[in-house]
């Protein structure tokens, strides 16, 4: 991704290279030149720890967004078909929008993608009645994809169930691939009404 040229650097010549367009030097290290080729389909979205700012502007590799749900709202918004999502952990349920492609496992600056070295973990919940999804897909009937995650589902104090993917009215233009999914408990329950007081004892 790179084309070569020499410059003097305290009146000693080096080799040097300039990003072929297109190409972009995230990293700054020039053993591995211009590594990233931005994908002109996808909103990017990072850690608030790692730079991640939500907006109405968020969304390229340079400013991405720091949450999957307003990812996939400027995906929405921007026509575009993916959200590239890096490492680390997101605490937020995630609701799949229809015809969107979520992809996990990314390295936070260069991009490269390898869901073992760079775990992308979803751990939050979404309500469900009583009940608790970490990620809901309802009603896909267009090409949506949920892709390289760890979800970690969470557990209802009370009453319901817990669910890492819970999917409903959903046919073969869904799929949910190469994910890791570690379950919660279901509600553990409430006390039940106290009894009625039981019949007086027979006279000694």
């Amino acid at each position: 991704g790179v084309i070569p040229r020499c410059e003097l650097r305290g009146g000693v010549a080096q080799c040097a290279f300039d990003c072929i367009e297109g190409t972009f030097d995230a990293d700054g290290l020039a053993n591995n030149g211009c590594e990233l080729t931005p994908d002109p389909e996808a909103i990017y979205v990072t850690t608030s720890e790692n730079g991640g700012v939500d907006g109405n502007d968020c969304g390229d590799f340079v400013r991405p967004c720091a949450t999957i749900a307003v990812g996939q709202q400027r995906a929405t918004a921007a026509n575009r078909g993916r959200i590239r999502v890096a490492e680390g952990v997101y605490r937020e349920g995630v609701v799949l929008r229809n015809g969107l492609e979520v992809l996990g496992g990314h390295q936070r600056t260069t991009w490269e993608r390898n869901g073992l070295l760079f775990p992308t973990v979803v751990q939050g919940s979404t309500e469900i009645d009583i009940h608790y999804a970490t990620v809901v897909a309802r009603d896909i009937d267009q090409p949506t994809v949920f892709d390289g995650f760890v979800v970690r589902a969470e557990s209802p104090l009370f009453d319901g169930n817990s669910y890492g993917i819970y999917v409903v009215n959903a046919g073969p233009e869904l799929s949910i691939t190469n994910n890791s999914i570690l379950a919660g408990n279901g509600g553990r329950g409430r006390d039940g009404d106290a009894g009625g007081s039981g019949d007086a004892g027979s006279i000694g």
